[in-house]
């Protein structure tokens, strides 16, 4: 069973796929993903610091500021669970964006896909890297959603 985080980023990202502005706005998700993913690390690491074993303090446990740390454990693991199933999701997402960009024919419109929305690059920055003027490289990005199959 998906939990709720997972069904919204799937409603979210596979909502209208079959038109220019649909495919755009989904290939935009992936730099936010990437973000998101990237956060998900460095939260889990934290809970993972803040689940320190309890010390023994004067002889006697240190429980404060948790009185009961299996309880608290438990909270804590499962909030990492719940952080890995949505960092596993994410991942996905944007693997299969990745390899959807990879399935265009043409290497122009491949290419100007990765740029943009993998390498997250300005239009202006795509344009220089390829050598087109930006009117042009904005053509090629509209034939490229054309041909993009989701």
């Amino acid at each position: 069973m998906k939990t709720k985080a997972e069904m919204s980023l799937m409603t979210r990202y596979t909502r209208d796929t079959t038109t220019i502005n649909g495919k755009k706005e989904y290939l935009k998700s992936y730099q936010g993903s990437r973000k998101r993913i990237a956060y998900i690390a460095d939260e889990i690491q934290r809970l993972k610091a803040d689940m320190k074993p309890p010390t023994i303090v004067a002889g006697k446990w240190r429980k404060e500021p948790y009185a009961d740390f299996p309880e608290y454990y438990a909270i804590i693991n499962g909030e990492i669970e719940e952080l890995k199933a949505e960092q596993a999701e994410r991942i996905n997402h944007c693997q299969n964006i990745e390899k959807q960009i990879r399935e265009v024919t043409d290497e122009r419109e491949q290419g100007i896909l990765n740029l943009r929305y993998i390498k997250g690059m300005k239009w202006e920055d795509v344009a220089a890297v390829v050598s087109y003027s930006i009117k042009r490289v904005h053509g090629i990005h509209v034939e490229a959603l054309e041909h993009l199959r989701l």
